[in-house]
């Protein structure tokens, strides 16, 4: 039986109808009975002690049974039924290289050729079928690092789903996590109907719109509300580790009754929060790949390294770059940015998570203790007197430190060519053996050999904290005061009225992770110099930095709630002296870049 029905399969090189598809269905259903027949038949005799040859035979032809499902298609433990058209996924494959092309730099209106692993994509989404010739897969995860081109293979698939998947009325969606980042895709698939004149002579092409006359379709690419209501045959969601509600992808998904065979394609890369949306989504994903959940319309591929694999060992970046092979990204760019993340624990999740499309915590390390022991100098800040400097403020009423960072540019005269930091703290007197004991480090100790200012009273006395930045403004020159807003008004406004400008930075990722990454680079490159002081040591140690979905980070106390009261107060500084008015300041910060210290 085996080997007609596998000469049969082997005959058959022509698409499916539905009517074979049923009869395939039919055969399955036979040949899956009759393997668990054999294995029945196979216990029963082997209990009974028979001869090595009858069981053999068994073997061989189960064995033979199951290379017919190979060729053929298979029926899996649930009883679906499924067959592979090659015809259809080939098909598929040629109207993408024919009328999709390159949208940017030198490839810029060629065709767009796909690469193996993108063909192997394409082949499987539109050839796996049902017994009823029906497509399986209604839903795609696809999770790959950043510059292989997902952008534009998603674009090309919705094009695709849009105007030549012979669906009637088509409506394709691009959804994301904002309008501009729906965008993205949609722009691509438009430049590509704009620069191939077979398409753009039958599509009308608007700003958020693409409409096909002839089979009444539409392209649309969507902002975040108002998605409800809709009859898609496809969607395209980009970077989902980017979405912040869920509302685009229940209301495309649950939209899908309708269609025959609609298809969802989610593309992102590798997010930090497992409790987000794309969290969710990842660890559905991983259980269907692992067959701990049966899910057969999900189609699920994740280009990542092996758990526990060293993500230094370049050996391994193909398995999350399938691109590399091809040029797209560029082993150089992959190179630069390694070297860039070597040693600096918040730059080295950035890199797994996007370069090599690994999961990683929202948390990540800052400075090693011991990079930061190297930036330490001997420095009589007496000296500076009179010298420019940029200061940087955090405010605490009761439990945290208030913290001051003095940031001194290159062309100081203690040490010309390199960014000085210095710090002064203050703390409430009257907590101070609460602190002590919370915090497990001496309090009383800082404050009596002057590391650290006590105020009077159980809550901060920022009246002391006012007098002590006016009596530095008068021994430095205080180009300006970087400050957050939460607590100062009334102070800046009195030291405002004492000559010193003062500007408010905003405790944003947005506002902060510029100067944080500069802060981070110059301690690195050797470029700032600290006075060893012991308070912002230990603030240095106990920062951790948050990331944002686009791999920007700010400063952090992590899960312990240390004090980094420090840190922030050195980073506003960097933060005025990187966007200042004065002429002469940018240009010296543009010479060289930037620095701290404490």
């Amino acid at each position: 039986m085996a080997e007609a029905l596998l000469k049969q399969a082997g005959q058959q090189a022509r698409p499916l109808s539905t009517e074979a598809g049923r009869q395939w269905a039919a055969e399955h259903a036979e040949v899956h009975h009759k393997i668990a027949e054999l294995k029945a038949r196979r216990a029963r005799l082997a209990a009974r002690q028979v001869g090595e040859i009858e069981l053999t035979a068994i073997d061989a032809e189960v064995e033979g049974l199951r290379r017919w499902f190979k060729v053929r298609g298979f029926v899996d433990d649930h009883g679906g039924v499924w067959y592979f058209d090659r015809y259809a996924g080939d098909r598929v494959v040629r109207w993408i290289e024919h009328y999709c092309v390159h949208k940017k730099g030198e490839w810029r209106g060629k065709p767009f050729k796909l690469d193996r692993w993108q063909r192997k994509i394409v082949r499987q989404l539109f050839g796996w079928k049902d017994a009823d010739g029906v497509r399986r897969f209604t839903e795609v995860w696809i999770e790959i690092a950043r510059k292989n081109g997902k952008s534009t293979l998603a674009a090309a698939i919705a094009l695709y789903l849009f105007c030549g998947d012979r669906e009637p009325a088509a409506e394709v969606y691009s959804v994301a996590g904002s309008r501009d980042q729906a965008a993205l895709v949609f722009a691509d698939a438009k430049a590509m109907v704009r620069l191939k004149p077979a398409l753009d002579d039958e599509i009308d092409v608007t700003k958020f719109l693409m409409a096909h006359g002839l089979t009444d379709s539409k392209f649309e690419c969507l902002g975040t509300k108002n998605q409800h209501g809709l009859n898609p045959s496809g969607a395209v969601g980009d970077e989902v580790h980017e979405w912040k509600k869920r509302d685009q992808y229940e209301a495309i998904t649950s939209a899908d009754g309708v269609r025959r065979q609609p298809l969802f394609l989610f593309i992102t890369t590798a997010g930090h929060d497992l409790f987000s949306l794309c969290g969710e989504l990842h660890k559905r994903a991983k259980q269907v790949a692992a067959g701990h959940a049966y899910q057969p319309e999900l189609y699920v591929r994740i280009y990542t390294l092996p758990a526990g694999a060293d993500w230094k060992d370049r050996t391994l970046w193909p398995l999350a770059n399938p691109g590399m092979a091809y040029g797209a990204p560029k082993v150089s760019a992959l190179d630069k940015a390694f070297r860039k993340a070597l040693g600096r624990p918040a730059e080295e999740n950035t890199f797994k998570r996007l370069r090599l499309n690994m999961w990683t915590d929202t948390l990540s390390a800052w400075i090693r203790s011991e990079t930061w022991d190297e930036a330490k100098a001997d420095i009589d800040f007496s000296a500076l007197a009179g010298a420019d400097c940029y200061a940087g403020l955090d405010l605490a009423l009761k439990w945290d430190l208030s913290a001051l960072g003095l940031l001194f540019p290159p062309g100081n005269p203690v040490l010309p060519d390199h960014w000085l930091l210095g710090c002064s703290f203050w703390c409430p007197e009257d907590n101070i053996k609460a602190r002590e004991d919370a915090d497990g480090v001496s309090y009383r100790d800082w404050t009596e050999r002057g590391l650290m200012k006590a105020t009077p009273g159980n809550t901060t006395d920022f009246d002391v904290i006012e007098d002590d930045i006016k009596a530095l403004g008068k021994h430095f020159n205080i180009l300006g005061l970087g400050f957050d807003a939460h607590l100062a008004h009334q102070m800046i406004q009195h030291i405002e009225d004492d000559g010193v400008p003062c500007v408010e930075v905003p405790q944003t990722i947005t506002t902060l992770a510029h100067p944080t990454v500069e802060l981070e680079r110059m301690i690195f490159a050797g470029e700032l110099k600290h006075g060893g002081h012991e308070i912002m040591g230990w603030n240095v140690g106990n920062t951790v930095v948050v990331h944002n979905s686009n791999g920007e980070y700010r400063p952090h106390k992590g899960k312990s709630g240390g004090k980094i009261d420090g840190v922030i107060g050195a980073i506003n500084a960097l933060a005025v002296a990187m966007g200042g008015d004065q002429e002469e300041s940018i240009d010296g910060f543009l010479a060289n870049p930037i620095v701290v210290s404490g």
